[in-house]
């Protein structure tokens, strides 16, 4: 009798043993594609402002995952943290944290709407603008410290390599043009203020692999400043700089301004320009492609119908036309996943996935979009629009099927389900075994 318990026993172990190798790393494996890996950490991805990820977006159609509704609007790009929490602001004065299933984590309120985009430190500290101040945050939500550092903060921050925080802020006091380009210590001490003509806007600084500050302002003038506050270089472009430096990987910075895109090199002269005949306005953000190919939209005059033409358009590193891509909204800027298809949103609410000049799959939002799309793992682009929805997409074939996140949170359950099932089967296969046996015994007996 205490070997049958015995054997019997041993066999539910065995039993309980497969479920644990078998739905264990399944529902681990769930989990990590919830989480994706060390992610999108600030606008644009990283300090160069490429807005290249390393992930693929492999697929001829998309799907939406889910959708988290804000209060107002979201133009703030969103971010991802290394355990895959998505942050982003809002019209709203809310700044957000969403789990990667689309629930909310927490909010916050900063007084003032949100449309800076946030970084991501080293130790997990999220750093954001708003109204006169950067924030620094911990991964519960809770303000660890904030630096007034402007009237108005509409830039969003770069992390350098040693850790200082990198914003721009504009001044709008009666009698002064005059902005800046801050740097902030990891403890909220402001280290310098350097003082730039006209307010930097939505430019935001990018840094060089040599620790040099690039940044634009309204005046149509682009900065270079060393991190010990003093001015490297200024170069006149034009009129107006409303977009973000973006910087090649040999050093080269391109900056759209007026109806122009400049490449400038290290010491601020002009390598080339690139003006498209029927180009009235250019600023959206430079993208970068792995071979150093440059992405970009402009904006045409409107015809004697009045309708006014937007192409996405690709450059070679020597600014060369590659190819456009007509399209009827005004364009946000680009994102280049690995494989290289480069997705943007437009004034009509569609988010576009464009290869080789060619449009690959598009998606229809709620209202207009002007962040930049995130490309975050396995598949996935998450971008907000004006109507306050954030949209996480999952890029795919179209013969493939994909559950949401949500639908998958019960998998787990069905897969213990099943485990329990199998259990129960090799419990009764095991009793009816030595039933069988013993009746052998019996027989042999007999």
């Amino acid at each position: 009798m205490k070997s049958s318990a015995k054997g019997f026993a041993s066999i539910t172990c065995a039993a309980i043993l497969v479920i644990l190798l078998t739905v264990v790393p399944m529902h681990m494996g769930m989990v990590e594609k919830l989480r994706g890996g060390n992610e999108w950490s600030m606008y644009r991805n990283n300090e160069h402002h490429t807005s290249l990820s390393d992930k693929s977006l492999e697929g001829n159609t998309t799907n939406l995952l889910w959708k988290f509704k804000a209060q107002d609007g979201v133009v703030s790009s969103i971010s991802i943290g290394e355990d895959g929490t998505l942050y982003f602001g809002s019209w709203d004065k809310n700044f957000y944290a969403l789990n990667p299933d689309g629930t909310l984590k927490w909010k916050i309120y900063l007084k003032d709407s949100v449309v800076s985009s946030p970084a991501i430190g080293k130790d997990g500290t999220i750093y954001v603008g708003a109204y006169k101040y950067l924030y620094a945050l911990n991964t519960h939500g809770v303000i660890l410290w904030k630096a007034q550092i402007g009237d108005a903060v509409l830039s969003s921050p770069v992390i350098g390599k040693d850790g200082t925080i990198y914003i721009g802020a504009n001044s709008y006091k009666i009698g002064t043009s005059n902005g800046w380009l801050c740097a902030i210590d990891t403890n909220g001490t402001v280290k310098w203020k350097f003082n730039v003509m006209g307010n930097p806007d939505w430019s935001s600084p990018a840094i060089g692999d040599d620790g040099t500050i690039y940044i634009g302002t309204d005046y149509g003038i682009i900065y270079a400043i060393n991190p010990d506050d003093s001015e490297k270089w200024e170069f006149q472009a034009g009129e107006d700089v409303s977009a973000s430096p973006t910087i090649g990987e040999d050093g080269t910075i391109y900056i759209p301004c007026d109806n122009s895109v400049y490449a400038l090199n290290k010491d601020g002269k002009v390598e080339w320009k690139f003006t498209p005949k029927d180009s009235a306005l250019m600023d959206s953000d430079i993208s970068l492609d792995k071979n150093g190919n440059l992405y970009g939209i402009y904006e045409t005059s409107p015809d004697d119908n009045g309708t006014t033409t937007y192409y996405l358009f690709a450059l070679s590193p020597k600014g060369q036309l590659l190819w456009r891509f007509a399209g009827k909204g005004e364009g946000s800027s680009s994102s280049i996943s690995n494989d290289g298809t480069i997705v943007f949103g437009d004034s009509n609410g569609i988010v576009h996935a464009v290869k080789d000049g060619s449009e690959i799959w598009n998606f229809s939002a709620e209202k207009y979009i002007i962040a930049t799309p995130t490309i975050g793992a396995n598949n996935t682009i998450y971008v907000g629009d004006s109507s306050g929805y954030v949209y996480a997409l999952h890029v795919g074939s179209a013969n493939s099927t994909f559950n949401s996140p949500r639908e998958e949170e019960n998998i787990p359950w069905l897969w213990i389900g099943t485990g329990l099932g199998a259990t129960t089967i090799i419990i009764v296969a095991a009793i009816l075994l030595k039933k069988r046996k013993g009746k052998e015994k019996e027989n042999i007996e007999e």
